[in-house]
């Protein structure tokens, strides 16, 4: 299904303007345009920007937003459960702050004066704060090194539309053609040239990938179930082939 900008506008609750400012800095893109050159976007828009929304409630600056959900590593699952315990210690926090303004309410009707040792306890917010820091760095280190994430962060911040629809299509292409030659071994020179190319797509787009970070890569592949799944999707048993074709591949290369 296809949706209109306004029609997104209107769901996500944000203006047409900060729709046509995400499509501008390349943050989101509509899947589709029509002849007549409107602009339409497809449910897995809808799923990026509510992602996006998630991360800006949570105070996340747009350009590390944009690093985050471009990563090649980012997991929408786990990122999903990471907002969920958020919102919870938020819940946390208003409930106590309903509380404390219920408990002045009826000191006020009662002509009491409040506790001063507690009446300010319901503006703590340490532990909401503690958390935002955490999954701050969490999402630093789990989408990415440091390094890479900085390195990430800046590339993509000057990419257009354009350049990320190549890159979206060039990662598919190679996902697609290792998928198609599954029935060789992992070794197979055909196998092994499509893993330098993924080395070099990764070179080129994100961040420099040493072997032993490419190594790393595809250990998470078969270790991670999310991104099991992921690769899986594309034909059952990928993950593990693409893994045991980049060790081939860094070991040969003298990782």
């Amino acid at each position: 299904m296809t949706y209109t900008i306004g029609k997104v506008a209107d769901m996500a609750h944000v203006s047409v303007r900060t729709l046509h400012y995400y499509d501008a800095i390349d943050l989101l893109n509509p899947s589709y345009e029509t002849a007549s050159g409107y602009r339409l976007y497809a449910d897995s828009d809808l799923e990026s920007l509510q992602q996006i929304l998630f991360f800006r409630s949570l105070g996340f600056p747009l350009a590390q937003i944009k690093a985050i959900v471009k990563s090649p590593t980012f997991d929408r699952r786990e990122a999903l459960e990471a907002h969920r315990t958020a919102l919870l210690e938020r819940r946390k926090a208003v409930e106590r702050l309903l509380a404390a303004v219920g408990c002045t309410i009826e000191a006020m009707d009662k002509g009491e004066t409040m506790d001063t040792t507690t009446m300010f306890d319901a503006f703590d917010e340490r532990a909401l704060e503690e958390h935002r820091t955490k999954y701050a760095d969490e999402a630093k280190q789990r989408w990415g090194t440091t390094d890479a994430y900085v390195e990430s962060q800046r590339r993509t911040s000057k990419y257009t539309k354009e350049n990320w629809k190549r890159i979206q299509q060039e990662g598919a292409e190679i996902r697609e053609g290792l998928a198609a030659l599954m029935g060789r071994s992992p070794s197979d020179p055909g196998v092994q040239a499509l893993v330098k190319l993924f080395h070099e797509y990764m070179n080129s787009n994100f961040y420099a990938c040493s072997f032993e970070m490419l190594s790393g890569l595809g250990d998470m592949y078969v270790s991670d179930p999310r991104f099991t799944a992921t690769y899986d999707k594309v034909k059952p048993g990928l993950a593990l082939f693409i893994r045991d074709a980049i060790k081939i591949y860094c070991t040969a290369n003298g990782a």
